[in-house]
């Protein structure tokens, strides 16, 4: 496929509006990123009394204790979750009913009839607290704005595909939204030394993200020259 930033094939640009221009002209909601910290100790608690069977592993238990660590730090109400694989999607929604039953869990894929997808949608739209799981149906194409979160559970090589799912959390809704969040879990052990994790790659996804969205903001250059040169602080919430 053609690259759509070539002008031979689609002609000269005629205008580019930036996250940040949408923002500040009110088209857009306000974002921020947020890179959550799943300690191996916070994991181990969330599974107290609770069993899982099959191939569970500690990482993707913690990618449900990271989203309900965020929802309940930063209050987002509706937030739906990218997978690289509709299994892995499906999982994580199973998951999140075991553990955290006061948030109602749904999950969407391609394979669903469109009536099916439609009512689950609903059902999660009208949910006071609730998480869609999705793997690629949700990226393009859907208009919910009381979505308030989207959520990297894996690293996605595409940032068309990362800027059009952090779309789906910046909606103006009627009742206004302060943010939209896009978060990104980060899983470590409690005496993890946060550089040497972020040396061995454990940011990776988080920074894919990041440059994603400075992509189209040029609100993110000044954050992410600072992180090159040492100036700013690696914080995991």
């Amino acid at each position: 496929l053609a690259d759509m930033n070539d002008p031979k094939t689609y002609g000269p640009e005629f205008y580019r509006m930036s996250f940040g221009e949408a923002i500040e002209r009110g088209i857009l909601v306000d974002y921020k990123i947020v890179a959550i910290g799943v300690t191996s100790e916070e994991v181990a608690g969330a599974i107290l009394g609770r069993r899982f069977t099959g191939d569970t592993t500690a990482d993707q238990l913690a990618n449900n204790v990271a989203l309900n660590k965020v929802m309940r730090k930063y209050g987002p109400k509706h937030a739906v979750t990218f997978h690289s694989s509709v299994r892995g999607a499906a999982d994580f929604c199973e998951r999140h009913e075991k553990l955290f039953r006061r948030t109602a869990a749904f999950h969407v894929n391609g394979r669903q009839s469109t009536s099916e997808r439609a009512a689950t949608i609903e059902e999660f739209r009208e949910s006071q607290l609730a998480v869609v799981t999705n793997a690629r149906c949700m990226t393009e194409g859907v208009d919910i704005p009381s979505i308030d979160c989207v959520y990297f559970c894996d690293p996605r090589a595409s940032k068309i595909d990362i800027v059009q799912a952090a779309g789906r959390a910046l909606r103006v809704t009627a009742k206004k939204k302060a943010y939209g969040y896009i978060v990104v879990p980060v899983f470590h052990t409690k005496d993890a030394n946060l550089e040497d994790s972020i040396d061995a790659g454990v940011f990776k996804n988080l920074v894919t993200v990041v440059r994603a969205m400075a992509d189209n903001d040029d609100r993110l250059e000044d954050e992410i020259r600072s992180v090159r040169y040492g100036l700013g602080k690696r914080q995991v919430l």
